[in-house]
This record gives structure tokens, C-alpha cells and sequence, in this order.
């Protein structure tokens, strides 16, 4: 496996070399997922079904469009499919689970089959070292490590028990809503890989004690050098949705915790992830639809669902964009009126508490606006 300075940038990268350690990164990536990468097997044997002129699944249909909404050439498509036709058994066997490791041309994978196998992947996917930890009693939730972020992909966060609120909710019931917006940020050492100037996008996953866990993704700006400042446009919205009878008489969100994300992006490819995630979503709600036992709560089905198509729009997408750091925000819960503005910056550290500037080091300034009100 490779070594953590293996997979980051370095002074004076070439082109070449950039390219060399996208393989070894995109090689990690699908080593270290292993466990849970159900669908990117259904997604690169449809690849191979389609360049051979093979009919496909319902699934494995939509899956081959969300390929190409990432610009992807039919050459492309078809060197997929012969890359992982070329797989040997024991080759697959270390990258995917065992469910979906041996399809051929001659297989076909479903919704059907998708939803028949999903459910049993929640326990896996909840124990992934990328999955951020609730915390205790409303309090900060435990990161996973830069490292392991950078070798598995996004970090991701996984439902609050209140999630069905959102449907369930009656009419006069309260809400509390978070506005999270990213309105600057500041190269203060720009990434050290390839000459040029960085591309950085944020990620902003937000937390709530009451309520549903969101994560949503900034634009991507470009032309960052050291000491430049620029605007972003992204709008979190984070809501608790509360039961009067269950919290009256005016339920409060006692806890709203953000983690900010950075990511420097390989070469511009995010521009079209918009259309990817709307893709995916829909790809989502298919297998969500598709799931009969009732003794799966749907919060946990959403989290497995979301993960693993993240991982599948990860493999299309954004395999090669390298992870800066990120930090948790708390705001002030009881301003309503005011917008509490929060200046964050975004460094990893070494084990000596040292800045690690390989990743660069970049501060985001950060607001949060409260609402309340009544369904």
C-alpha cells in the first residue's frame, strides 16, 4: 500500500509525475474502499457491456450516463471495461466485495439486485475510517485523519436517528434552521504539486443533535497564489425538524456543529459534478424505492445508499484531487437576529503540532445565520 508521501503532492511535481500519482492514488482509493465499492464494479463491467455492443440493466444504464456526464470519451468508457475485464480473480477480490467482484459481459446487475444487497453494507460502511463520529451529548464530533481522508476519499457523515422528521413532520410543528455560507478565502501557501496556481473547493458537512446531517459542496475557484483572497457563492442550509409533542412547548437546536473541507481539484474536472450529483441522486432514490424490509430504517439505507453512490461519483470525478484539511465550526445558537462570522483556517499539522505546508494553508471566512419558525 502506498505510504502517505506517496499519495501527496511535492515541490516541483511535473505533469508526468502528477499523473503517476493519480494511479497511485486512484489504485488506494479503490484498495482502501474495498469493502463497500459495491456499484463500481456494476458501473466498470457496464462499461465493458457497452463498448461491446451488450444490452444493459436498468442500473447499470444509468450508471454508464453518469459516466459520461463527467466528459467521458467512448474510448474512455471502453478502457474501463477492459481494465476490469483484465482483472484476475484474486485482483478483483481485493477491490470489491464479494456480491458484485465477478460479474462478465454475461452478468447482469439491477435495482433489484442493488436493493437485495445494500441493507447488509450499513455495518461496513459505519465503521469506515473516513466517517466522521457523532459526538457526545451535542458535543464536537471526532474527524477522521488527514491521512485517511486523503486515502479514502470525502469524509463522510452518517444520519441522525430524527431524519424521518423531515417526511413525519405535522403541520405546527417548530423548526430551527442553520445558514452556513462560505463568503471568502485566502491562500496564505498554496499547494506545493505541479507549477501553477490551485483550484480549491469546499466541502461543508454540517451535524445536528434534532434533525438531518447535510453535506454539500462549494464551487470550484480558481488562480489561488500566496496572499490571494477570493469569493465564493455557497449557501449551506442545515435544518432541525422537531415533534411538538414529543419537544415542547419550543423545541431548540441545541447543537449545530459544520466541519469545512478543503480539496485542491486535479485540473478543473468538478465543473460538471453539479449534474453528476443530480444524477446520482436520482440513481438514490431508485434504490432507496427499491428496498422492501421494514426493518431497516430508511435514515440508514439513505447513508449507505449516499456513500456508496460518493464513491462511485468519487471514482467518475474526483479520485485525484488531493485533501487540504478541515476543521470544525460552532456558532452562537441563541442569535437569531445576527449573522456570527467565524474566520477558519484550514492547515494540516504534523504529530509535533507542526504546520505541514505540502497541502497548503488556506483561511475561509465563514458565517452562520439562525432561523426559526412553524411548519
Amino acid at each position: 500500500m502506498p505510504s502517505e508521501e506517496d499519495l501527496g503532492p511535492t515541490e516541483g511535481e511535473t505533469r508526468e509525475e502528477r499523473g503517476a500519482r493519480n494511479e497511485r492514488l486512484l489504485g488506494a482509493r479503490l484498495a482502501s474502499n474495498s469493502s463497500v465499492n459495491l456499484l463500481t464494479p456494476v458501473l466498470l463491467n457496464a462499461c465493458r457491456k457497452r463498448s461491446e455492443g451488450g444490452s444493459l440493466s436498468d442500473l447499470e444504464s444509468d450508471l454508464v450516463d453518469l459516466v459520461k456526464l463527467a466528459g467521458t470519451s467512448q474510448d474512455e468508457v471502453a478502457g474501463w471495461g477492459r481494465a476490469f475485464a483484465a482483472l484476475d480473480a484474486g485482483q478483483s477480490a481485493a477491490l470489491f466485495p464479494q456480491d458484485t467482484s465477478e460479474l462478465d459481459a454475461d452478468s447482469s446487475y439491477s435495482y433489484a439486485d442493488a436493493a437485495r444487497d445494500l441493507p447488509k453494507y450499513w455495518d461496513v460502511i459505519s465503521e469506515l475510517p473516513n466517517v466522521i463520529t457523532p459526538g457526545v451529548s451535542g458535543g464536537a464530533p471526532k474527524l477522521p485523519s488527514a491521512r485517511d481522508v486523503q486515502r479514502f476519499g470525502w469524509s463522510q457523515v452518517l444520519p441522525t436517528g430524527d431524519g424521518e422528521y423531515r417526511a413525519a413532520m405535522p403541520k405546527g410543528g417548530y423548526y430551527h434552521a442553520a445558514l452556513v455560507q462560505i463568503e471568502t478565502a485566502t491562500c496564505h501557501h498554496h499547494t506545493v504539486g505541479e507549477a501553477g496556481t490551485d483550484e480549491v473547493y469546499f466541502v461543508l458537512h454540517s451535524v445536528v443533535d434534532r434533525g438531518v446531517n447535510e453535506t454539500t459542496m462549494s464551487e470550484t475557484v480558481e488562480n489561488f497564489t500566496d496572499g490571494v483572497t477570493q469569493r465564493y457563492d455557497h449557501l449551506h442550509y442545515a435544518d432541525g425538524l422537531f415533534d411538538p409533542d414529543k419537544y415542547p412547548p419550543a423545541p431548540k437546536m441545541k447543537s449545530f456543529i459544520a466541519i469545512l473541507e478543503g480539496w485542491e481539484e486535479d485540473h478543473g474536472k468538478s465543473k460538471v459534478l453539479e449534474k453528476i450529483k443530480e444524477k446520482a441522486n436520482e440513481i438514490s432514490e431508485k434504490l432507496i424505492g427499491g428496498i422492501k424490509d421494514p426493518s431497516k430504517k430508511k435514515a440508514q439505507i439513505q447513508a449507505a445508499v449516499g456513500i456508496v453512490l460518493a464513491i462511485v461519483a468519487l471514482f467518475v470525478e474526483a479520485w485525484c484531487d488531493d485533501f487540504i484539511a478541515h476543521e470544525t465550526i460552532e456558532g452562537d445558537y441563541t442569535n437569531f437576529e445576527n449573522k456570527d462570522e467565524k474566520s477558519v483556517t484550514l492547515v494540516r499539522k504534523n504529530d509535533y503540532g507542526y504546520e505541514v505546508l505540502n497541502w497548503g494553508k488556506y483561511e475561509a471566512l465563514v458565517w452562520f445565520r439562525y432561523v426559526k419558525g412553524r411548519t
